[in-house]
């Protein structure tokens, strides 16, 4: 009986899930219906032993098993329309949202109150690669990261050191573990400029702050908020990552593709509107995907259905990745170094009512 109550369950859910869909689609102009992956990811997660990679976990990992999907299959050109300009608008009290985190990059280097360094290539979490066949070395060099003209300037260089290339990556958590920033729900964006380059891998994104909750990854969930491939520039993506451990994990994706005159070497905002039932992605505020069916599985086999495990605090992360699984048609011989990732700024928002969680975890 107790088998039978939870397939019903799960039907059930799935129903509700395309009821509500349907009313989203409706709400949320522009909003497309998300590609669902149910096979399991592979990664080099099994290598993952150490408890700060149960921190860590992977570099935007498994995105490697979205290539199995065509480009054709995932994505639908957008309309063509004229591009309106550009405005500014930090403050959304008019939509419910008020500003609780933000980094304007208005200095002459790296807040470091805000965001931490992340050195290495994996390997000091037992994981190199970051999971994923990565050929970067992390550092936070002047070469790799700076602060200039109030913009962040992430750096990916060739040269001849412990791995073929160096890049950065900062979080808003530290190598100790102390927690800079982190937020359960909310309205979470950055305006970014990304490089053309074949196996480049510029990434936007979240992880958890504890994963002794639901478990290492992917039980304890991800949100790639966008990530992009340097060889294809008319289009990024949105993630979610969720289910049982590696490799009994899932993931939901779907990308986004530029209308015509423009591509990830302009700026564009990129952000995700967080709800207790509910992940929404957009482009420049337009809404292309929807999420709202997910769940967790532990280690001893109990499920989690959602809100879990995007109930809890999680910590941004940006980096520049250079290799690696994520576009395995790439070649690196074809990409020019130095080449560099520019982040206007990065915004955190709540809404005024509607919430129980607390905004940050200090």
């Amino acid at each position: 009986m107790k088998g039978m109550d939870i397939i019903m369950k799960k039907q059930l859910k799935l129903f509700s899930a395309a009821v509500l869909m349907l009313g989203c689609m409706t709400v949320f102009a522009g909003c497309g219906s998300e590609t669902v992956t149910t096979e399991p990811e592979t990664t080099n997660e099994e290598s993952v032993n150490s408890e700060a990679d149960e921190t860590e976990n992977l570099d935007s990992t498994a995105e490697s098993a979205s290539e199995e999907q065509s480009t054709e299959e995932q994505t639908e050109k957008q309309p063509l329309k004229e591009p309106e300009p550009y405005v500014d608008k930090p403050d959304r009290s008019d939509e419910g949202f008020e500003l609780v985190w933000n980094d304007e990059f208005d200095g002459d280097t790296l807040d470091t109150s805000k965001w931490d360094y992340q050195y290495g290539n994996g390997g000091e979490y037992g994981n190199p690669g970051w999971g994923n066949y990565e050929e970067q070395y992390y550092l936070n060099r002047e070469e790799n990261v700076r602060v200039e003209d109030g913009k962040l300037i992430i750096t990916a260089v060739k040269e001849d050191s412990v791995m073929p290339y160096t890049s950065a990556r900062i979080r808003t958590i530290t190598n100790s573990g102390d927690v800079l920033f982190a937020t359960t729900y909310g309205r979470v964006e950055a305006r970014i400029k990304m490089p053309a380059e074949e196996g480049l891998w510029p990434a936007f994104w979240m992880l958890p702050v504890d994963t002794s909750t639901y478990g290492k990854w992917a039980a304890s969930g991800e949100i790639d908020i966008m990530e992009a491939k340097g060889r294809l520039t008319d289009q990024i993506g949105g993630a979610a990552h969720f289910g049982g451990i590696w490799p009994n994990n899932t993931y939901q994706n779907k990308e986004y593709v530029f209308q015509d005159g423009t591509d990830i070497t302009d700026f564009h905002l990129y952000s995700i509107e967080w709800e207790p039932d509910e992940i929404r992605w957009y482009v420049d505020n337009e809404c292309y995907f929807i999420l709202n069916d997910w769940y967790s599985v532990d280690t001893s086999g109990t499920e989690y259905e959602n809100p879990a495990p995007f109930d809890v605090p999680f910590y941004i992360i940006l980096n520049l990745a250079v290799g690696g699984t994520f576009d395995s048609e790439a070649d690196l011989d074809n990409a020019e170094f130095p080449a560099e990732m520019e982040v206007d700024f990065v915004r955190v928002y709540r809404k005024t009512e509607g919430y129980d969680s607390p905004a940050s975890e200090e």
